[in-house]
């Protein structure tokens, strides 16, 4: 009932810019600051970096100058919104921010050298952990530390296999290993993807300065370098 009602205000909005006649002057953007996970995961509906809070709408609208049916399958962000909406008025967009204009893509330019990933920092609710979390289009390593606790302690990190496990049921960081269902035991040791999401999410930590996510993200490799042989991916 929520989202019908509120795609009903959306149409009510669109119509009022056609009857005004300022439609094809007027860019509508659509996107949300959330999803919702609706509990599947405990108290934090929203607070988490799973698929389910991170993966939200972002639906961009101008007649005459974005195609009616763009897709863009790149990574983007909310840190996109601003260089772009800065780009179509024609203004000047500030070198520190952390995101690009999506101008280009939306008109269906080629574009060089774009994200390869997607970087997020999350806090969840309850209890207060801090995430880093790196996204690809094949996996999603979390590294997490609980606030309020020591430097060079790291809490409980995830691994997803976001192709054979979208919904991410599976949490494949440092398999293989035993827990009360004994299903991971079968996993294959996955070191090698580890490292190269920990040293990936450790350069898109560094190209904002975000020290706490440097510091997860070390952490990570050393624990990587200090991993029995026979533990190491072949």
């Amino acid at each position: 009932a929520s989202v019908s009602a509120l795609d009903h205000c959306v149409g009510r909005v669109v119509a009022a810019l056609d009857q005004l006649g300022i439609r094809e002057n007027t860019v509508v953007v659509y996107y949300s600051d959330h999803g919702d996970m609706f509990s599947y995961r405990g108290a934090d509906h929203k607070f988490t970096c799973h698929e389910d809070s991170i993966k939200v709408p972002f639906v961009a609208s101008w007649p005459g100058t974005i195609p009616a049916g763009t897709q863009v399958d790149s990574f983007v962000g909310l840190q996109d919104l601003m260089p772009t909406i800065l780009e179509w008025a024609a203004l000047d967009v500030p070198p520190h921010l952390h995101g690009r204009s999506l101008a280009p893509l939306l008109s269906g330019e080629a574009v060089q050298s774009w994200r390869r990933s997607h970087y997020t920092q999350n806090i969840t609710h309850a209890p207060s952990v801090e995430q880093r979390c790196l996204r690809t289009t094949e996996w999603k390593l979390i590294l997490t530390r609980p606030m309020h606790v020591m430097r060079n302690y790291a809490g409980e990190h995830e691994l997803y296999d976001l192709v054979n496990d979208p919904e991410e049921e599976l949490n494949l960081y440092l398999t293989p290993r035993d827990d009360e269902q004994r299903q991971y035991l079968h996993f294959p040791p996955y070191d090698e993807v580890l490292v190269q999401l920990a040293t990936e999410l450790r350069h898109a930590a560094a190209e904002i300065d975000d020290a706490l996510g440097v510091e997860l993200a070390d952490l990570c490799l050393l624990e990587m370098s200090r991993r029995p042989a026979d533990r190491r991916a072949p």
